[in-house]
Formats: C-alpha cells, structure tokens, sequence
C-alpha cells in the first residue's frame, strides 16, 4: 500500500519511502489517481488533492490516453494566432 504523507513530500510503503519534490505536479495528480483508483475512491481522492471530480476524471482520461505526459498542465488561452490582419486592427481601432 502506498500512502503520501500530510505534506505530499514523500510516499511511504511497507519497505521504505520515496520523496517527491514540491513542485512535481505530475507525481502528485499521479499519486491522487492512484488513490482514488486502488483506495479511496474518486470522490474522496479528489477532495484529499484538492481536485473536484470532474478533474479527476479528465485527470484520468488523459492518463489513460497519454500516460504520465497527460497529467502535465498546458499553456491556457489561445493556441492559434489571431486571424484579425493589420487593417482590421486598423479600422477597430478608427471606429473606437
């Protein structure tokens, strides 16, 4: 049985323990899906993280399709250049 400990600083087994850095948010969303998949539940895995459980679930998902690079957070936002040319820019700005 693995188990973190209360600062997510280490996962402690029968035969040792393995620290985790920090900032390692990969090992730690790894760490709540294996909870919530072989001890807790969803639910209460998610809660224990910090996650709702609809995160979880696209937590899961994606490590499903895409293993460990899943669970690795992605730029927000746009993730195309702007379609607007320099005159429109231009005549947005005129009518303003």
């Amino acid at each position: 049985m693995l188990a973190p400990d209360q600062e997510m600083r280490q996962v402690c087994g029968s035969r040792g323990s393995l620290p985790v850095a920090l900032g390692d948010e990969v090992s730690r969303k790894l760490l709540m899906l294996l909870e919530g998949e072989c001890e807790l539940g969803a639910q209460a895995a998610a809660a224990k993280y910090g996650y709702t459980a609809q995160r979880y679930y696209q937590l899961l998902k994606a490590y499903q399709h895409e293993g460990s690079d899943g669970l690795r957070s992605h730029k927000r936002g746009p993730k195309t250049r702007s379609r607007r040319t320099p005159e429109l820019v231009r005549q947005v700005i005129r009518h303003r």
